[in-house]
Parts: C-alpha cells; sequence; structure tokens
C-alpha cells in the first residue's frame, strides 16, 4: 500500500475497520490533526460545506492526509485527485520558474504557521507543491502565469474516486491536488481526516 502511495501519489483501499485504519495511518507518520467531516451548513469551513471544493492542497506540514469514509451520500461528493507535478510540467521553463514564485495565503492552523507560502519549494530534492486557488495572495491574482496555470488544471481529467463506508483513500499531499464533488442528496456523509506529517 504505502508503495502503491508513493509511486502514485494516492492509493485507495476497501473495506478498512477503524482499527486496521489507525495502524495503517501510524505507520505513515505522527497525525497533526484530526477531522471529521460532516455536511455542516451553519460552519464558515468550506469543507463542511455541501459545494464543491475546487482541487487544492491542504496544509503545508502535512506530508499526507488519509480520509476513511464513515458513511456517504447517496449523490454526489465523488473525491478528485490529480497529481499538480504534471500539469506544472507542460509549462515552459521561464513560466515554471515564475510560476514556483507565486505565493498563496498560507493555512493558519497552528502556532508558529507563515502568512503565505510559496506554489513550489524544494525540500531534500524533492518538488514540495503548495495551491489553493482560493488562497492566492492578492498581489499575484492577476498574474497571467497563475491564470494560464489555473486553466491547465481544470481542464485536466482528475482520478474520480467515489467512496464508500469503509474505504480509506491517502494523498500525498504535497504532490497531489484534492478536491470533491457538490454533494446532494441524504448529505449524510462523513469522512475521518487526518493531516499526517
Amino acid at each position: 500500500m504505502r508503495d502503491e502511495l508513493m509511486q502514485n501519489g494516492y492509493c485507495h483501499l476497501k473495506g478498512v475497520d477503524g482499527p486496521s485504519f489507525e495502524q495503517f495511518i501510524t505507520g505513515l507518520g505522527a497525525v497533526i490533526l484530526r477531522t471529521a467531516v460532516t455536511v455542516r451548513p451553519e460552519s464558515r469551513a468550506l469543507v463542511m460545506s455541501d459545494k464543491a471544493l475546487d482541487l487544492h492542497t491542504d496544509h503545508q506540514e502535512a506530508r499526507f492526509i488519509a480520509w476513511h469514509c464513515i458513511r456517504q451520500t447517496d449523490h454526489g461528493g465523488t473525491s478528485l485527485v490529480l497529481d499538480v507535478g504534471e500539469v506544472f510540467d507542460l509549462l515552459p521553463e521561464a513560466d515554471r520558474q515564475r510560476l514556483a514564485q507565486i505565493r498563496f495565503m498560507a493555512h493558519r492552523v497552528f502556532d508558529g504557521d507563515p502568512d503565505e507560502h510559496p506554489l513550489l519549494s524544494q525540500v531534500n530534492g524533492h518538488r514540495r507543491f503548495y495551491y489553493a486557488p482560493f488562497l492566492v495572495h492578492s498581489r499575484h491574482r492577476a498574474e497571467p502565469v497563475l491564470v494560464k496555470f489555473r486553466q491547465l488544471v481544470r481542464e485536466a481529467t482528475p482520478v474520480m474516486i467515489d467512496l464508500e463506508a469503509g474505504d480509506v483513500l491517502v494523498v500525498d499531499n504535497h504532490r497531489m491536488l484534492h478536491g470533491r464533488t457538490a454533494i446532494f442528496g441524504s448529505k449524510d456523509r462523513q469522512l475521518d481526516r487526518c493531516w499526517i506529517k
């Protein structure tokens, strides 16, 4: 399973019970945040809405994100996964260099979190992407290279995964974008989401 995650940037497991999920995520690293993701219209958090979520990454310190599906709505809520590096590499070298300097407002969750984060950084020789279109810094919103990149992301075809109760989805948050379609039907949907460092 870990080999699949490293090779593809994500893995999808079926029929995973609670204890097995705990064992799996512990093997990936330290859980830095755990959230019960449900539909709560009164919440200001996008993740708790019933709206579609654009492809994005989560908190910059989370290497992996794991979701354990507890229950699923009867219509919608399809998970989307896209390798952002493949889209980035479609651009000419000059555009890639400029795009790497684009900064986004950081997810401010923990003490000491920075105010902003670059779209691309290098850590131990590996690329580390951070992309949240709803958090792009105001000074970069009209950058032609970012407009072009956002269009490429919108035109790309993500992997679509309909999670069922007992399914687990894990993504490499430094490599893969994730999102979801709008949630309809019963909206009785709950995912146990873990950020793993």
